[in-house]
């Protein structure tokens, strides 16, 4: 995450405020985001960053506090395919908030809409929030 009223070709000048997902090895937690957008939530006021997030499909960060960024969830969507439920194949390749919606799309099966208030529900404290769901 950067600010982008700061000067990023000053070391000092606090440009990048935050980095949450990334990973040396491994998954990153977020995956690899092609697309993200920005939704401020209008009951609570905070401010969420919600990405179409490659292989691991869909992720929601609270970002109301730029230096403490907070990871919602990650997750894939369902498909119903043969009478059996399973994992999405393909990658989720981009998202667009339009009011309360976020539209993602995807290379291999084409869009799906969630609403945002249903995404940016906080899960119960036992619950990682990078393995929400298992086939």
């Amino acid at each position: 995450m950067y600010d982008l009223s700061k000067d990023p070709t000053d070391p000092a000048s606090g440009c990048l405020v935050d980095n949450l997902g990334g990973a040396a090895q491994g998954k990153a937690e977020l995956g690899r985001s092609t697309g993200i957008a920005v939704w401020r939530g209008p009951a609570d006021g905070k401010r969420y960053a919600v990405m179409a997030a490659g292989p691991r499909c869909m992720g929601v960060v609270d970002a109301t506090s730029l230096k403490d960024l907070q990871l919602v969830k990650v997750f894939e969507p369902n498909k119903i395919e043969e009478g059996k439920v399973g994992k999405t194949d393909g990658r989720a390749v981009d998202v667009k908030v339009v009011g309360d919606h976020a539209f993602f799309s995807f290379d291999s099966f084409g869009i799906v809409c969630y609403s945002l208030a249903d995404l940016v529900q906080p899960l119960p404290v036992s619950v990682d929030p990078t393995k929400i769901w298992k086939v």
